[in-house]
């Protein structure tokens, strides 16, 4: 699978070179966006999906959802973020799932918070996607754009395995230990973890309602009854893994609320 998926990766960069070969044959959509930051950008996240960040936005679901599609399908997410970028929307093959169309609104904005341009064109559409009547208004910090980023978990599975080649591996959501996690790690899944962020940061500390965060779950260790986890932060803007530590398997149980596997869909014809 890891050749299988390096492969794809391979030729999701070089679609990304004609793309840019042929940068000035296309309209741009996006009209606060450069073509060709945009594609440096893009081949940034596709060669290390660890890049991908949600800046100050509160879009982390939908920061590990293009985690997720980066790592496991490049190629349809290069052709998704193109469609985006000089189309304003993307229309799957199958004509059984809806058109995913930009919103005006986020046509006309510029990146920021943080975000590079391939981060602004994929996020803000598909969460505004996953918005239809509120949209999503690129004003990180208030408390309307705090609630405008929320993401469940059901639209993330939804989205990953209806418009992309990748499937849900079955696991054990919601009642799991470290050891079970640490064997599902080593299937070469990707594990997206919902949590409690104020028990991952202050173990045994109190669940915050307004605190839950998404993160890739990258390696598990465990000694004895401390266990130690690394993960993939969309708040970390730089390619390195986040560690945690707790001291009791309660700790890691409450401060992880749920996860979900995901993999390579095999013989998809999407």
């Amino acid at each position: 699978m890891g050749d299988l998926i390096r492969h794809e990766q391979t030729k999701a960069l070089m679609l990304i070179d004609r793309l840019d070969r042929d940068e000035l044959k296309y309209s741009i959509a996006f009209s606060n966006i450069n073509l060709k930051e945009f594609l440096h950008s893009l081949k940034s996240i596709i060669d290390n999906p660890l890049l991908i960040t949600q800046g100050a936005h509160p879009l982390c679901g939908i920061a590990c959802l293009v985690k997720i599609a980066a790592a496991l399908d490049p190629i349809t997410l290069v052709k998704m973020s193109a469609h985006f970028i000089v189309n304003g929307r993307y229309q799957p093959p199958s004509f059984l799932l809806k058109r995913v169309k930009v919103n005006k609104n986020i046509l006309q904005m510029e990146p920021s918070g943080g975000l590079t341009p391939a981060d602004h064109v994929l996020q803000l559409s598909l969460k505004a996607f996953m918005n239809p009547i509120s949209g999503y208004n690129n004003k990180p910090g208030t408390k309307f754009n705090d609630w405008q980023g929320i993401t469940f978990p059901y639209q993330i599975r939804k989205f990953l395995t209806r418009y992309f080649k990748i499937e849900e591996v079955p696991i054990r959501n919601f009642s799991f230990t470290p050891e079970y996690l640490s064997d599902v790690l080593r299937l070469g899944v990707k594990v997206l973890a919902w949590t409690s962020w104020n028990q991952m940061r202050n173990p045994g500390g109190k669940f915050k309602i307004l605190e839950q965060h998404y993160v890739l779950i990258k390696r598990i260790d465990i000694v004895g009854e401390t266990v130690k986890i690394w993960v993939d932060n969309p708040k970390v803007k730089s390619a390195e893994l986040q560690e945690f530590s707790f001291n009791s398997r309660k700790e890691f149980k409450k401060a992880i609320i749920g996860v979900y596997a995901f993999n390579c869909r095999k013989n998809s014809s999407l």
